[in-house]
C-alpha cells in the first residue's frame, strides 16, 4: 500500500523537494531511484540526440549500454554498490572505445567503461591503504576511497564521481584528480551539471566546460591546494 501511494505522489513532487529530502535522509530508496532516473534520463536523451546530430564520429566511439544484470555482475565482482546516478549513466553508454584517434568527451578525457572505473578505483584505493604506498598518497586528500574515476586522459589523471563530498561537504560532485599535481579541482557540483556542460558544448553553444560551469554554477570550478 505504501509503495502504491508513493508511486502515485512521485510525479507531483518537485526535484528540489526530493533533493532536500535526500539530504535529510528522509525519503525511501524507491523515490531516490525514481528521481535520479527521471532527471538523468531526460538529460542523457538530450545529449544522445545532440551527439548523433552534431558529432556522429564521436558518438560512434560510445559503447553499448549495460543492462542491470551486467551492472550487478560488476558490483559482485568488485564487491561494491554502484551509486544510482552512475547506474543510470552506464545504462546510457558503457564508456568509449579508445584508440589513437578517439576524441575526448569532456576536456582532454575520455569516458571510461564501468569495469575500467571500478578496477582503477580499486588500484588507487590499494595505493592509499598500503603500508608501502608512494609518498604522495600519504598527503591528505591526494586520493579518497569515496572517489570513482569515470573519465581519464590515459596518463593517470581522472574525473571522479565523489560520493563523500571531499573539500566541500557536498556529495556526488565531480573532482579532477591529478597524479602529479598538489591540488584538486571540483569541476562541477553534480554529475548533472557536468553532463549539461558536455551537452551545451556538443550543441555548439559554448566551447569550454569551465565557461559553462562558471556561468551556471557560481563558485565553480573550485580549486583546493593539498597540504602534507
Amino acid at each position: 500500500m505504501k509503495v502504491m501511494l508513493l508511486l502515485f505522489i512521485l510525479p507531483f513532487l518537485t526535484t528540489v523537494t526530493v533533493r532536500a529530502a535526500m539530504r535529510a535522509k528522509d525519503i525511501s530508496p524507491l523515490a531516490i531511484e525514481y528521481f535520479v532516473s527521471s532527471d538523468l534520463k531526460a538529460l542523457l536523451r538530450r545529449l544522445d540526440a545532440s551527439l548523433q546530430k552534431n558529432d556522429p564520429t564521436l558518438y560512434a566511439t560510445l559503447q553499448a549500454p549495460l543492462t542491470d544484470a551486467e551492472i550487478q555482475a560488476l558490483e559482485k565482482k568488485y564487491d561494491t554498490k554502484v551509486p544510482a546516478e552512475l547506474r543510470e549513466l552506464y545504462r546510457w553508454k558503457n564508456g568509449q572505445r579508445v584508440d589513437g584517434k578517439t576524441r575526448s568527451l569532456f576536456g582532454s578525457k575520455t569516458f571510461m567503461t564501468l569495469e575500467e572505473a571500478l578496477l582503477n578505483r580499486d588500484e588507487l584505493n590499494d595505493l592509499t591503504t598500503s603500508e608501502q604506498t608512494e609518498d604522495q598518497f600519504k598527503i591528505r586528500n591526494w586520493w579518497r576511497v569515496s572517489w570513482i574515476p569515470i573519465f581519464e586522459n590515459g596518463g593517470g589523471d581522472y574525473l571522479c564521481y565523489d560520493t563523500e563530498g571531499t573539500f566541500t561537504g557536498k556529495p556526488n560532485q565531480i573532482v579532477d584528480y591529478y597524479h602529479g599535481e598538489n591540488y584538486r579541482r571540483v569541476v562541477a557540483p553534480t554529475l548533472t551539471a557536468m553532463l549539461e556542460a558536455i551537452t551545451t558544448i556538443v550543441d555548439k553553444q559554448i566551447e569550454d566546460e569551465d565557461d559553462y560551469t562558471r556561468a551556471h554554477h557560481p563558485g565553480y570550478p573550485r580549486r583546493f591546494d593539498l597540504t602534507e
